[in-house]
């Protein structure tokens, strides 16, 4: 059986269907499951991914509210 690790940007593109990567990933995920593979994700990128979407998120609904993230000091 083969087995295979994924990257942070395979995972977003899954996980993220406006993600650049969402179509290749669809069609690896899908290649991957057609040839009965192993599939590994590492800690390091379950939490790059995570945090990378928890950031999407934040900035998405940052946009929304018209805030700006910069504060005039004095």
């Amino acid at each position: 059986m083969t087995e295979v690790g994924i990257d942070t940007s395979v995972l977003i593109g899954l996980l993220d269907p406006k993600d650049v990567w969402h179509g290749p990933a669809t069609a690896l995920k899908e290649t991957l499951q057609a040839h009965q593979a192993d599939v590994a994700v590492f800690d390091c990128v379950l939490a790059e991914a995570i945090s990378t979407m928890a950031r999407r998120i934040h900035e998405q609904r940052r946009g929304r509210s018209g805030s700006s993230p910069h504060v005039r000091l004095g």
